[in-house]
């Protein structure tokens, strides 16, 4: 089982690389052989926890990819590698939010923001938004508040001091305007997190800072108060 999990890691990375190259497609191929060799071990026992892990994070990679290649075309082809974001991160919150005992919010929150990016103003409708064929209709605030609480829990006691929960639940209260930036950010800076996690969390408020929404200022205003240099 140690090798698969290398392999499957060695994957990963490999994604990444094509991702950071602009090479998309190729990162997709590689995170579906990934995907098809944690599903092909996702054992009952010990290690089934570790595999589910994997089979979360591949989905939420993939996820992101999507997401960036979509930032970078229009029309049509926006709009289907938006949906296929939102498939890939709903597939990582399944294993997150099931009983296989991963902690995390990565896909929690992602499945949201590339919603958002698809239809802004689901944020602002009352009860589910329709996204569209092959997406799960959701009520934006609802899942926001539920995902602003499930954070909390987690930092609360299996993420404590994780930088990584302490942004994704600023970027929740921002969204729900619940704080301003400099508040909402104060616990993830306070972590003095690296220069890749301030990189990360500006990749994801920036296509939102650019949605003609009534955030946008807003937005605009977190990534003035993160883009700073990292002690």
């Amino acid at each position: 089982m140690t090798l698969v999990l290398d392999d499957i890691r060695n994957f990963k990375t490999q994604a990444k690389n094509r991702r950071d190259l602009r090479r998309y497609e190729s990162a997709v191929r590689i995170l579906d052989r990934a995907i098809a060799l944690a599903k092909a071990n996702l054992p009952n026992g010990e290690l089934h926890i570790v595999m589910a892990e994997e089979l979360a994070d591949c989905y939420a990679i993939l996820g992101g990819v999507e997401r960036r290649w979509a930032l970078e075309v229009s029309g049509e082809e926006r709009h289907l590698h938006l949906v296929k974001s939102i498939q890939a991160y709903d597939r990582a919150w399944e294993f997150e939010s099931g009983d296989y005992g991963v902690v995390n919010s990565y896909g929690m929150l992602n499945r949201l923001v590339s919603r958002l990016l698809l239809k802004p103003d689901s944020l602002f409708t009352d009860g589910q938004t329709n996204f569209g064929e092959n997406v799960t209709p959701l009520s934006m605030r609802d899942q926001l508040q539920d995902a602003a609480q499930r954070i909390q829990v987690q930092l609360d006691r299996p993420r404590r001091d994780d930088y990584w929960a302490m942004a994704d639940l600023a970027l929740v209260n921002v969204l729900l305007e619940k704080e301003e930036p400099e508040v909402a950010y104060a616990g993830f800076l306070g972590k003095t997190p690296p220069e890749y996690a301030f990189k990360s969390v500006l990749d994801v408020l920036k296509p939102l800072a650019e949605l003609k929404w009534r955030l946008a200022d807003k937005i605009a205003n977190a990534m003035k108060y993160l883009d700073r240099p990292v002690a």
